[in-house]
């Protein structure tokens, strides 16, 4: 049986000395943890005790028995860790190499989006040497899908391009808003894949940090004009300033087909055919109940 923890903290210990956590000792063999709070260009706090809203040593006192009860229990308790290492050094031009796992160091990420993620990582590492607990560290690359954030600000690249292509198509005015250039690339991984890769990593005895995704790199441009085609509209880009990340991101998937003998499947194309009608529908949905005005150019 797995049991996902979702929160909005980036704190390892808010997770695992939770009382929710407590309550289901023994029922539970895995444990996945989805840590940042989701969405651009948001600050991460790092800090591990403040979260929780213990004293330091109080929480240790708290860890240690929570770690004697799961091994009382014999639980393989892995833990999944969310994230790119995000190197910024390695991501400062467009046609970038694909970022290898070992790439993430010497670090240097994106400030405390980028930190938090590595310092997990090395808590996954000191927490499985000192107290034998099984971790596992996937690093995803632009995970994208139906079903998840589409609208609010809170969306990202690919469902917001396949909201504003929708409205483009919906309202009949071809033109979508892009921040920057468009020049910028990144790898998306379909939400399939995703959960077949987790599946696998879990299951396996690798404790490194591995990447998760698609090693097929695209521009943001290229990615607004595959969502037209799949929607049928002949988009106008109109670049606007905004936050672009990176200038470029890939993911280098040598050691995942070597560690787990796969790799994602589903192709761009197919993904975002799935996301675009899902989100097309949602569109159409929240105009109906009188949330949007399909007759109002998007602007976000």
């Amino acid at each position: 049986m797995v049991r996902i923890i979702e929160t909005n903290r980036s704190s390892f210990l808010s997770n695992i000395i939770s009382s929710s956590c407590a309550t289901t000792i023994g029922k539970w063999d895995q444990t996945k943890y989805a840590a940042t709070d989701f969405g651009p260009w948001r600050s991460v706090n790092v800090c591990m005790y403040r979260d929780v809203g213990v004293p330091p040593e109080r929480a240790q006192q708290l860890l240690s028995k929570t770690i004697e009860e799961w091994k009382q229990y014999n639980i393989a308790l892995n833990i999944t860790r969310h994230g790119s290492g995000c190197p910024e050094y390695r991501q400062t031009e467009a046609k970038v190499c694909s970022l290898k796992e070992e790439d993430v160091y010497p670090a240097q990420p994106q400030d405390a989006y980028g930190w938090e993620k590595l310092m997990t990582e090395r808590l996954c590492t000191y927490y499985r040497q000192d107290y034998g607990l099984e971790t596992r560290s996937a690093r995803f690359h632009n995970i994208f899908g139906a079903l998840g954030t589409w609208n609010g600000g809170r969306e990202k690249a690919a469902a917001a391009l396949c909201r504003k292509v929708a409205f483009a198509k919906l309202t009949g005015n071809p033109v979508i808003e892009i921040w920057g250039d468009g020049e910028q690339t990144r790898s998306f991984c379909y939400i399939d894949d995703c959960l077949e890769g987790i599946h696998r990593l879990m299951r396996s005895d690798y404790p490194e940090p591995l990447n998760l995704g698609q090693d097929r790199m695209v521009t943001i441009n290229q990615l607004a004009d595959i969502i037209g085609d799949i929607a049928g509209v002949r988009i106008i880009k109109k670049h606007v300033p905004g936050p672009q990340g990176v200038r470029g991101r890939n993911s280098d998937n040598t050691r995942l087909r070597q560690v787990l003998g796969w790799e994602a499947r589903i192709s761009l194309e197919e993904g975002l055919s799935r996301t675009y009608q899902w989100i097309e529908r949602q569109v159409i949905a929240a105009d109906a109940g009188g949330r949007i005005g399909l007759d109002q150019t998007p602007v976000a």
